[in-house]
């Protein structure tokens, strides 16, 4: 009978093996990790950034357009401001400058700017809303106390809302948001053209 030797495949693994083959297993498992770490925290920042352009970026720019365009302010709150607007209006192959649009926009109480824009009679008068648009539905300006405009005349003084449809000159814009518990705010110095 011819008798088996063990081979040295047969023994398994020894313990100094099985140590080597957990740390690198441990390593590789912490670099994974970290990668994914920084992955996850790039794409909240980027969540954060898309938000911030969303609820502050796209505000400014549309009131920005609006009042630097505006032929007479009627109306004027810390928190809202009422403007005529001359719209270019497309007849034919020609622009015509004689339509006039009134833009009413708001910081409201419950966290939203609104801009409604009514089309308006020869008497200046609202015939019809053309839209009402919801900028932003996290605005914290009234719930922090932070005027969304605050108007100041020619040298740059500010003046009480009450007296900007005659004096101002300009306007500094500032939207004031909450993100995940953090105030987040952009702000834009408008100048008047027609005044």
């Amino acid at each position: 009978m011819i008798a088996m030797r063990p081979t040295t495949s047969d023994r398994g693994f020894t313990f100094a093996e099985m140590s080597v083959v957990l740390a690198l297993l441990g390593i590789l498992l912490s670099i994974t990790f970290t990668g994914m770490k920084v992955v996850f925290d790039g794409r909240a920042a980027s969540d954060r950034a898309a938000w911030v352009a969303r609820e502050i970026g796209s505000p400014l720019q549309q009131m920005e357009e609006t009042l630097t365009q505006h032929l007479v302010l009627e109306q004027a709150t810390p928190y809202a401001v009422t403007a005529l607007v001359d719209r270019p209006r497309h007849v034919g192959s020609t622009v015509e400058f004689d339509h006039l649009e009134r833009h009413v926009i708001s910081a409201t109480t419950d966290g939203r700017i609104v801009e409604q824009i009514w089309a308006t009679n020869e008497m200046r008068q609202n015939t019809s809303l053309i839209r009402s648009v919801i900028w932003s539905i996290h605005n914290s300006n009234q719930a922090q106390g932070s005027p969304l405009f605050v108007f100041r005349d020619g040298a740059g003084v500010p003046i009480p809302a009450s007296s900007a449809t005659t004096a101002a000159r300009r306007v500094d814009v500032r939207v004031v948001m909450t993100y995940d518990g953090r105030s987040f705010e952009g702000s834009r110095t408008v100048f008047f053209r027609n005044r």
